[in-house]
């Protein structure tokens, strides 16, 4: 029988593609397909430890992963699943994941840090797999559909007006991008903004903007969106951008007037707002909007599962 040999993340080894290919096989509730570049660009931003990534393999082909982050400003550890292909024996999976575990549980310096893993709701043999490892459900991260309608009805302030967007927008939504800052280390440059918010965001139309006494404060555009879970379309927002991404009095206004784009063009007006949520992480401003609101559908998409230290 063929000997299973595991082995750390290393540069310039394609690991990255066979990581992707591994993934989009295992997991077949998967949000969207990974790639192996989009694989490659995230270990350079986080500048990943080499021993923050396992992999399996079985005659030189991997079989399946792990990977870690530390996230040192909540003072967690997040374990990605251990994913394997279909018909991996089961004990390569205990093998990534208990692995990687241990490795952590031994960094003095990380002693008074939790472990966390993020599972999707499906299939429940993943969760199984979790909990027999002493891992509890602490929370979770559901998707709500709240229809248009409901949306644009709400009030805000006098004080923020809103117009469409058009092409000699563009230089003032760059810089309100930069200003913004969450999204800038997705774009390799400036141009490739323009290229983005030319090709992607005007090409369709419905660029919305909020002003606060004249001033550009905020932007954003709806997006009629499928992924491979949904059997319907949701309307989502392409992207948002703030001035002063901390204020957060100009989120509800811009939502509600992409709200009333849609309605007001026409562009997936029959269709709902798709959010998601949860307790921890969702902004309060977004969870207070959405108390209003009784929504059209609600489902889990995923758990925050974490273990405690001593377990």
């Amino acid at each position: 029988m063929p000997k299973i040999i595991y082995k750390n993340w290393a540069p310039d080894q394609g690991f990255e593609e066979k990581q992707a290919e591994v993934f989009n096989e295992a997991n077949p509730f998967k949000f969207q397909p990974a790639s192996g570049e989009q694989i490659k660009k995230q270990f350079s931003k986080d500048k990943i430890n080499p021993k923050h990534v396992k992999y399996a393999f079985k005659d030189n082909q991997m079989i399946g992963y792990i990977q870690a982050k530390v996230k040192d400003n909540v003072k967690e550890i997040i374990l990605s699943y251990p994913w394997t292909l279909p018909g991996t024996p089961p004990e390569v999976q205990s093998s990534l994941f208990d692995d990687m575990l241990s490795y952590f549980k031994a960094q003095k310096d990380l002693a008074d840090y939790k472990f966390r893993v993020n599972p999707m709701n499906k299939p429940e043999s993943n969760l199984e797999f979790l909990q027999s490892r002493g891992f509890v459900e602490k929370n979770v991260w559901r998707t709500l559909l709240i229809s248009l309608s409901e949306i644009a009805s709400v009030t805000y302030d006098s004080k923020y007006t809103s117009r469409i967007g058009t092409e000699s927008d563009i230089d003032a939504v760059i810089q309100l991008i930069k200003d913004d800052g969450r999204y800038i280390d997705q774009f390799a440059n400036e141009e490739a903004i323009r290229q983005y918010l030319t090709e992607k965001v005007l090409s369709i139309g419905h660029l919305v903007l909020l002003y606060e006494n004249k001033e550009l404060i905020a932007a954003s555009a709806p997006l009629i969106f499928k992924s491979p879970q949904q059997e319907e379309e949701r309307i989502i927002q392409r992207f948002t951008a703030f001035k002063n991404v901390k204020d957060p009095d100009p989120f509800i206004p811009l939502l509600i007037e992409v709200a009333k784009e849609c309605l007001n063009s026409g562009y997936g007006e029959d269709i709902p707002m798709l959010f998601y949520t949860d307790l921890i992480e969702t902004p309060p401003e977004q969870q207070e909007l959405i108390k209003h609101f009784t929504p059209l559908r609600s489902d889990i998409l995923m758990y925050y599962y974490y273990l405690e230290r001593g377990n």
